[in-house]
């Protein structure tokens, strides 16, 4: 038995030991077989009586430790072997254990190793011998003499005395760990068979493989034909230790180059892996890889150049479309849950605010597309306040500000903001596009209600306006909610109101004796914050019915009506009821009655109590049309509508042909789907 010292260069043992957990350092000696030539490594796991793991043996089936490079694989610390290799062969990924730590890790899980190792010589004769290290001593360790055998080259490194460790727990974390570790190793060699067993079972990773495609592509250069098989891999999670990479490999399977891909930073959870084969990496063994790779400098335009460029084109090629597909299919899954928990603001629920959502999720998709990390990093309030500041940006008042935040804050590059630029520069396109085609068609929908209650040779009655209106009802603010049109009763009108707000489906009964008097038009709307519930109700008169005492009479009887229910009282609803009619009759009344309620400062304001919470207002179409005009001034100068144009479209003669052009995208939503009422108890 021979005692060797270890040179720890400065101690370094104690200080590599530190930063290697147990999982890592079982992997350790998983990477010294592989890099070996080891094409079959085994990690065995024997347990006690008590279920507790009572020794731990990793064989392999390589090379061995030849007993004259003894001391330079064991005694200098931190500088194995390996890592001299590493500047010729930075770029394979057959040399792992770089550190030279790997055989002392076992220091967090165990408190004696032993190898036992064979190798061969140039003459064809193998033999045996082992090593033995303790924990309590790692700066030494034993050597027995060396003997003739038979047997097979490799090593076995068995570790004994085990600190406490349940088989269960060990298995489950470390075969996660170990996949983790090995997958895209074994994908790259899985042509030579290489075999990863923990005890005798071979490793199942498929569970980290989320997508997995072969290809073939072929270049004819010069008459000259190379074939290339393509594997593309797409992992589930993260290879340990391992970035996205490209493989280049010879036709014997062996590792010819490797580099990043360029999808390698800045791509979410893009976790892939390409391996390519060919014999061309064979025949041209002398190619300077890094420089094609890299474009650092001019490149010979020798034939076998121009086929390694081709062939990392259509690679790059291939793993956009990949990536393409992988982002759209993650950020349609970010945006369900988005919504799923209320991470999107809230907005109201009118034409514009539906295109504003609309926008704030096109906004998302683009800006996922340029650094999806941005959101894969961010806990569940950032989440928040970073969609609320990409709301905020739509607004074109503050995008400059927007991009400064983006490039100093978040680090964009600059042609990542240029990219950026671009999706604002199109929204605000689309946003006229859509809000050109929706004021369009509101503007035909006034046009054609213009001709229906102006033209008196149509002699258009109530119901054909109403018809009109009840897909139209924007004409008296945005947001409602459309709950009866020309419904019979009062009674089913506000069971369907207290449905909508409440949820709640029982049968309303009113005791008054106008009951059963009929409302043209009955919608709802309430604020965002749900603190204010405002309700209306229209009556609409025919062209030739001029509008006094009486008509209003008849409003009035339906707010009284109304009052009489306790639910319709709370001091959060308002209530507005209009009368809209051509024109006033000779009386003056309605004039006298606007008159008296010009204090209160809102025009066609007839009725006022309860501190506005209950109003009348009487209406001339005229009136209706001016406000609309009003209201929709500055998208009528920006988008320069011809409005005569649609006048003159509009005026088809017919009271059918001006209903069927006001089904259009300016037209809100029917009656909201409201169960049956139910039977009186």
């Amino acid at each position: 038995m021979d005692s060797r010292s270890v040179d720890t260069l400065d101690g370094g043992i104690q200080h590599a030991l530190r930063r290697h957990t147990r999982k890592q350092a079982i992997c350790e000696y998983i990477w010294n077989g592989f890099d070996a030539e080891a094409t079959d490594v085994d990690l065995g796991l024997v347990q006690n009586n008590l279920g507790r793991i009572s020794e731990i043996k990793i064989k392999d089936n390589g090379t061995g430790i030849p007993f004259g490079s003894l001391n330079e694989k064991f005694a200098p610390f931190f500088l194995s072997d390996r890592r001299r290799q590493v500047d010729e062969k930075r770029k394979q990924s057959a040399i792992q254990g770089e550190d030279g730590v790997g055989r002392f890790t076992f220091f967090h899980f165990a408190e004696h190793a032993k190898w036992e190792t064979v190798y061969g010589d140039n003459n064809g004769k193998r033999y045996r011998y082992s090593i033995s290290i303790r924990e309590g001593s790692l700066d030494q360790f034993e050597v027995t003499d060396v003997t003739p055998t038979e047997d097979d080259t490799g090593t076995s490194v068995q570790f004994m005395s085990i600190k406490p460790l349940k088989k269960e727990n060990l298995e489950k974390d470390l075969l996660t760990y170990v996949s983790k570790q090995f997958a895209w190793f074994l994908e790259l060699f899985r042509a030579r068979d290489l075999r990863l067993t923990i005890d005798d079972k071979a490793l199942d990773y498929s569970d980290l493989i989320a997508e997995c495609e072969e290809s073939s592509y072929s270049i004819d250069i010069d008459q000259n034909k190379y074939e290339f098989e393509i594997r593309f891999v797409r992992w589930n999670e993260k290879p340990t230790n391992e970035a996205s990479m490209y493989y280049f490999i010879r036709s014997d399977y062996t590792e010819r180059y490797k580099a990043s891909t360029t999808y390698n930073r800045h791509t979410g959870r893009f976790y892939h892996s390409v391996y390519v084969t060919s014999d061309f990496f064979s025949e041209y063994d002398e190619l300077d890889f890094p420089n094609v790779m890299t474009r650092r400098s001019e490149i010979p335009m020798l034939p076998e150049y121009r086929v390694l460029l081709q062939l990392i084109d259509h690679v790059d090629q291939l793993l956009e479309a990949k990536y393409k597909l992988f982002l759209q299919q993650s950020v349609d899954a970010l945006i369900q849950r988005y919504r799923d928990d209320d991470v999107f603001p809230k907005h109201g629920t009118s034409r514009y605010d539906a295109m504003r959502e609309d926008d704030l999720e096109e906004l998302v998709r683009q800006l996922y597309q340029v650094r999806p990390r941005l959101f894969s990093e961010l806990k569940s309030e950032q989440e928040k306040t970073f969609i609320y500041l990409l709301d905020l940006a739509l607004d074109e008042n503050i995008r400059d500000h927007l991009f400064k935040v983006l490039e100093e804050v978040l680090g964009l590059s600059s042609s990542e903001m240029e990219q950026f630029a671009n999706f604002f520069r199109l929204t605000t396109l689309s946003n006229v596009v859509k809000t050109h085609r929706l004021i369009e068609d509101r503007f035909t929908t006034v046009a054609a209600l213009k001709e229906l209650v102006f033209n008196k040779q149509l002699k258009a009655y109530e119901k054909d306006i109403q018809e009109m209106i009840e897909s139209h009802y924007w004409l008296f603010g945005e947001e409602y909610h459309l709950l009866s049109a020309a419904e019979p009763k009062f009674e089913e009108a506000l069971r369907r109101h207290r449905y909508l707000l409440t949820g709640e489906n029982e049968h309303v009964e009113i005791d008054h004796q106008d009951k059963n008097r009929e409302m043209d038009i009955f919608a709802v709307r309430w604020s965002v914050t749900g603190s204010k519930i405002d309700s209306i109700v229209v009556e609409l008169k025919r062209p030739s019915i001029l509008l006094g005492e009486k008509e209003l009479s008849q409003v009035k009887r339906f707010m009284r009506v109304i009052r009489s229910v306790n639910e319709c009282n709370d001091p959060n609803m308002i209530w507005r009821f209009y009368l809209v009619g051509n024109d006033f009759d000779t009386s003056g009344y309605i004039e006298g009655e606007i008159e008296t309620n010009r204090g209160h400062g809102e025009p066609s304001l007839v009725y006022s109590a309860e501190a506005k919470r209950v109003r009348i207002y009487v209406k001339k179409w005229s009136e209706i049309f001016s406000e609309f005009e009003l209201r929709h001034k500055f998208l009528q100068d920006k988008l320069e509508l011809d409005r005569e144009q649609l006048k003159m479209e509009a005026s088809s003669g017919e009271v059918d042909d001006l209903k069927m052009q006001v089904d259009n995208t300016a037209a809100r939503p029917n009656e909201p789907d409201v169960p049956p009422k139910p039977k009186k108890r």
